[in-house]
């Protein structure tokens, strides 16, 4: 058993270093000199290596301005705080304060990434899952009640109800939408609504940034031609579909892609 455990968490370190999304994300796994307070404990020896850890764990930040403390509940979540802090998929150019749109708020990464960086900066969170959800609220408690607001909906291609599917995605605590099997009734709320939510509570929607497991671009396709709000920069994490018209986002936004390899959509100066 030690040897088949060995040979496991050795497969799974080379994957680690060897199957990431581009080159460059070699050139960013270098900032984790520069992000993990303690580097070769919660990088090298966790992350790297993948040797077990009691979960949850706290992980010690070095964040500009603010460092802070991460907590982890499994070693995916490693994954996700290695892209976000590391590699800095979510990275914008403005440095003040802003709304951020965070739709698939997951574990609350993200949302702290966010919340850090500027301290006039505010989170509107959407995540269905309930599990996750509570751990969005252990993750941001430091922020306060002011800065972030959560709502437990799915982001759908209209306003309805529909089902939490489990086992998705490989990893295990992401869901997808579904609206065929009964398992755990959601409301599900279209994108146009969920920007009009976040003005509404907060003002303004400058950022949306899209994790929702394939339905990001479903979703941004949905949205009418002549729907006036635009935000200044859009960030997805998923192929786009060759069948999609996506008229509104095309129309609007110049389409980059990020150092980190996220699909980057950048308001038209004209716009």
């Amino acid at each position: 058993m030690i040897k088949t455990n060995n040979f496991r968490n050795c497969k799974i370190s080379l994957k680690r270093i060897f199957k990431l999304r581009n080159f460059n994300s070699y050139i960013l796994n270098l900032k984790s000199i520069f992000v993990y307070r303690n580097w070769f404990n919660d990088f090298i020896k966790h992350f790297i290596l993948n040797i077990s850890t009691e979960y949850p764990d706290k992980v010690q930040i070095i964040n500009s301005p603010q460092n802070i403390e991460v907590i982890l509940w499994n070693d995916l979540d490693r994954w996700t705080l290695n892209e976000i802090f590391c590699w800095e998929c979510y990275k914008l150019k403005s440095k003040e304060g802003i709304v951020i749109l965070d739709l698939g708020g997951n574990i609350g990464l993200s949302a702290k990434y966010f919340l850090s960086k500027n301290k006039n900066s505010k989170v509107y969170i959407y995540e269905p899952n309930e599990e996750l959800n509570s751990k969005v609220r252990i993750q941001l408690r430091e922020f306060g009640k002011k800065r972030f607001y959560l709502e437990k909906k799915g982001i759908g291609l209209r306003n309805s109800k529909g089902f939490l599917k489990k086992g998705y995605h490989s990893r295990y605590s992401y869901m997808q939408i579904s609206d065929s099997e009964k398992e755990n009734l959601i409301p599900i709320v279209s994108l146009e609504n969920a920007i009009k939510n976040c003005i509404n509570k907060f003002g303004r929607c400058d950022v949306l940034k899209i994790d929702i497991e394939g339905m990001g671009y479903l979703a941004l396709n949905t949205i009418n031609i002549d729907f006036s709000v635009k935000p200044k920069n859009i960030l997805i994490e998923e192929d786009v579909g060759k069948d999609l018209d996506l008229l509104w986002l095309k129309n609007n936004y110049i389409s980059k892609r990020n150092f980190s390899g996220i699909d980057l959509y950048e308001l038209k100066i004209n716009c």
